[in-house]
């Protein structure tokens, strides 16, 4: 459906709905919004009042649907991703680092310039690897850039994969890291012609 917010339209799912909704369940997601707002299609929406953020919300919340779906997704979090992630943290840094309530990740919008390296933010395929980044498991930054608006069950999907990546790859990618940082094994690998293996 057609949404209006701050003076122009935008062409809203309820799937980006239900991305709203869960984005603004979490402190850091309302800051975002009411100072930097949405990106949607690449178009910056600019800040967001509470009340607008409340109808927005609104609208999935009488939809029993939309409604049951936020609710699974904010189940199997509790339930299935903060143990999961928790599990392997717990045994590789000795300590949980999924600890958000009501986790959704955020995901901040940055213009290319200042991107850098990062693919978070950049209106193309949005990725998450708890691997190599687990920036987007809390919100350390207190930033007030806009958010992207996504497909909530596309979102999820990214989510849900790059979890079970990290449950089931973090422990064994710590030890290859570790086997390949190793002077012995590394001169063995250089001598025997593989040195672009540890690159």
């Amino acid at each position: 459906s057609v949404i209006e917010i701050n003076g122009q339209n935008y062409e809203m799912t309820m799937a980006n709905l239900i991305d709203i909704y869960l984005i603004s369940n979490q402190e850091a997601g309302i800051r975002h919004l009411t100072k930097g707002g949405l990106v949607i299609e690449g178009v910056e929406t600019g800040a967001l009042s509470e009340e607008q953020v409340g109808l927005l919300r609104q609208r999935v919340e009488d939809n029993p649907k939309a409604k049951k779906i936020v609710d699974s997704i904010l189940e199997i979090g509790e339930l299935i991703w903060k143990p999961s992630i928790n599990q392997v943290s717990q045994r590789l840094e000795g300590k949980e680092i999924a600890t958000e309530p009501d986790w959704w990740g955020l995901e901040v919008y940055m213009p290319k310039r200042l991107a850098g390296k990062t693919r978070m933010g950049k209106l193309g395929q949005f990725g998450v690897n708890l691997i190599e980044d687990k920036g987007i498991l809390k919100d350390r930054t207190r930033s007030t850039a806009p958010l992207v608006l996504r497909d909530a069950l596309r979102r999820f999907s990214v989510f849900e994969s790059a979890i079970a990546e990290y449950a089931g790859m973090a422990e064994a990618s710590r030890t290859s890291r570790t086997l390949l940082n190793d002077p012995t094994i590394a001169t063995a690998l250089d001598q025997k012609g593989y040195n672009e293996v540890r690159k």
